[in-house]
């Protein structure tokens, strides 16, 4: 199931990356990465590296202080960039994940059959033509 879910994930950035936009790492937080496993399914499935942060044991809670602490530096300079903000700031990660080639071969193919999987459902849901 939690493969699953990181597929309907990876699923979205593959569109997004079909946009342009791209990502060189994950920086994850909070309980569910305090698991090695976790945090190497996360590496292999994306093809990234991942980055762990040990401080940050409530994920959306230290994120929701980095915006307040961004906005509230963007009084003192407008130039100031989220990114050049984030890393002034970011604490070293406790772990990093790296992608494991032979894992990340074995679940490309997975996730290939998830994507026939999900065009196959989603043209069935498009033929009902079901509305709210």
């Amino acid at each position: 199931a939690l493969i699953g879910s990181m597929f309907s994930i990876l699923y979205s950035v593959s569109a997004m990356r079909m946009q342009g936009i791209t990502a060189n790492k994950i920086v994850a937080s909070g309980g569910i990465v305090k698991s090695d496993w976790i945090g190497q399914a996360i590496a292999d499935i994306f093809n990234l590296n991942v980055e762990i942060l040990g401080e940050a044991e409530e994920g959306s809670a230290y994120g929701a202080a980095l915006m307040a602490m961004y906005g509230n530096s963007l009084k003192t300079s407008l130039a100031l960039t989220w990114s050049s903000f984030i890393d002034s700031i970011r604490p070293k990660p406790a772990k990093v994940f790296e992608p494991i080639p032979a894992n990340v071969a074995t679940l490309r193919q997975m996730f290939d059959t998830f994507c026939q999987l999900v065009e196959n459902v989603e043209s069935k849901l498009v033929d009902l033509n079901w509305t709210k």
